[in-house]
């Protein structure tokens, strides 16, 4: 039996090389992250940062210019997260809307971005920046608690 692909061999050569940057490049930052947070290897923060940047050498000599796309897939939490939640089956999914298991992961995602955005304020010293996140982090943090109240009472 012969498997016939609609792409060509130099689109999935593209693909596998932006899966080999995403990779790369979610291992650097998840590093960085780690090591703002007191953790990770910062010996390893050079060696990270070079193979992404072979990564992105490969990827580019195969004329995938467009580097702003694959970085905001390869760093996008939540697309990560609604990969998770679209494996399961529609009756799962509507138990868990109803439960309050559903907002109370839409709230962790809210508080974990307002972190994020903090501490980015943080390093940049961007005040307006670190206000605009902290009421972010404060609604996130209401909406967890709403969300846990709504699964405690669902019990």
């Amino acid at each position: 039996m012969e498997i016939v692909s609609s792409q060509s061999g130099e689109q999935i050569a593209q693909a596998r090389a932006i899966e080999v940057l995403e990779g790369r490049l979610d291992k650097c930052v998840a590093n960085l992250l780690r090591i703002m947070a007191g953790a990770g290897h910062p010996g390893d923060v050079l060696d990270d940062m070079r193979e992404v940047l072979e990564a992105w050498r490969a990827l580019s000599d195969l004329g995938y210019l467009s580097i702003d796309g694959a970085i905001s897939k390869a760093l996008d939490i939540e697309a990560a997260e609604q990969m998770r939640w679209a494996g399961h089956a529609r009756e799962d999914l509507v138990r868990w809307s109803r439960d309050g298991t559903r907002d109370h992961n839409d709230a962790i995602a809210a508080v974990r971005k307002a972190c994020l955005r903090m501490a980015a304020a943080d390093l940049l010293g961007q005040a307006t920046q670190r206000t605009t996140s902290r009421s972010a982090l404060h609604e996130g943090v209401r909406d967890l608690v709403a969300a846990q109240e709504k699964i405690r009472s669902a019990r």
